[in-house]
């Protein structure tokens, strides 16, 4: 991870055009800023929210 976060400067300088940048903490999560509509948003945090179902369940499943 420690690798990963020398590219975050470099990363969020090249989302800044599309209105996202990544979050500082450790989870890398996409933040939108504020000019960004809340239907864009809502949207991005119903298919991430989506994917960690998915995943879950994959890992349930592959325990099983």
């Amino acid at each position: 991870m420690k690798e990963a976060s020398r590219y975050l400067p470099y990363c969020n300088q090249t989302l800044r055009m599309y209105g996202m940048s990544f979050d500082r903490n450790n989870q890398g999560e996409l933040t939108f800023h504020r000019h960004i509509s809340r239907r864009i948003q809502d949207g991005y945090a119903a298919y991430r929210d989506l994917i960690k179902r998915k995943k879950a369940s994959q890992r349930s499943q592959h325990r099983a």
